[in-house]
């Protein structure tokens, strides 16, 4: 099913929204040119956790939930798509009464940030919507637990004006698809791993570039020019900070307060320390590495 249309989970990253996935990684998945991500034991614990975030959200919020997969076969889902796009599906976790999807999400303590806000990540409201979309919803919940602790939902009304935006994207992505034709790149992590999945090695050949090789070349220069310029007025702020606070282990200005402390790094030998009377008595050199003392400087965060 995957590889034949668009999960709403998948949206996201097919508009480029998604921080993890970029569209070109999405893209060269569906168009069989790189596997897709392996399934991680972060994500198979979270699945394990649903019935868990269904229990505590009923409680907390008395409403009744329903499972749409119940009556699906063993180890698959039931998949709802809109008549108009059948390249686009959803299998919701959950349904709600008065025509509502349930999203659910389990996540560390280190994304308590992005949760305890007004706005939840950008890539899940684009899910939900998805997801009423294809699913013929009014409303969707998207309920996370956030390090097994904190339970954080949030209600969102169908957004037409958002979800025929979505569809134009996901609609350009999904004929780049079927025309083999890469979405325009970014800068991502995800979309420089997969280049060098596609390319891992040269050929030799010489291959002509479009006109805005040009263009992108001066502009690259300038850019790598502002960069190193940047990092040089780092670099000098860093070290009037460490002049200022000399030998001192802080220095603070009202709630702007850095550290400036030493650490050791302790040294190692360079080969199996078993072998080392072996090779002083054959008289063959082997490396060391001494104990070495530095400081380092950092910003602390105000309490």
């Amino acid at each position: 099913m995957r590889n034949s249309g668009i999960g709403a989970s998948e949206v996201a990253a097919a508009l480029g929204a998604n921080q993890y996935k970029s569209a070109l990684t999405l893209w060269a998945e569906k168009t069989n040119q790189v596997p897709p991500q392996e399934e991680t034991r972060r994500l198979r614990v979270s699945l394990k956790m649903e019935p868990i975030i269904v229990e505590e959200f009923a409680l907390e919020t008395g409403m009744s939930i329903i499972d749409p997969h119940n009556h699906a076969p063993i180890d698959s889902y039931a998949v709802y798509q809109n008549p108009d796009t059948p390249f686009l599906f959803a299998t919701p976790d959950r349904l709600l009464p008065d025509n509502g999807v349930l999203e659910l999400k389990s996540s560390g303590d280190f994304m308590r940030p992005e949760w305890n806000s007004d706005d939840p990540p950008l890539m899940y409201q684009c899910q939900v919507q998805a997801q009423m979309y294809c699913c013929g919803a009014d409303y969707a919940i998207l309920c996370a637990l956030v390090g097994n602790s904190e339970l954080f939902h949030f209600r969102f009304e169908r957004n037409d004006r958002f979800i025929s935006a979505m569809l134009t994207g996901v609609s350009d992505f999904w004929n780049c698809v079927q025309t083999m034709t890469p979405p325009n790149v970014d800068g991502s992590e995800s979309t420089t791993r997969t280049i060098a999945k596609l390319h891992p090695l040269d050929t030799g050949e010489i291959v002509q570039l479009p006109i805005e090789a040009i263009e992108n070349a001066a502009k690259l220069n300038e850019l790598s020019e502002q960069i190193k310029k940047a990092e040089a007025d780092a670099d000098a702020i860093k070290n009037w900070l460490r002049i200022k606070i000399g030998d001192a282990s802080f220095g603070e200005c009202g709630a702007v307060k850095y550290s400036y402390k030493a650490q050791t790094r302790k040294g190692k030998v360079e080969v199996d320390p078993v072998l080392i009377p072996q090779l002083e008595s054959a008289g063959i050199e082997y490396t060391t590495k001494d104990d070495s003392t530095f400081r380092v400087l950092r910003q602390m965060k105000g309490k």
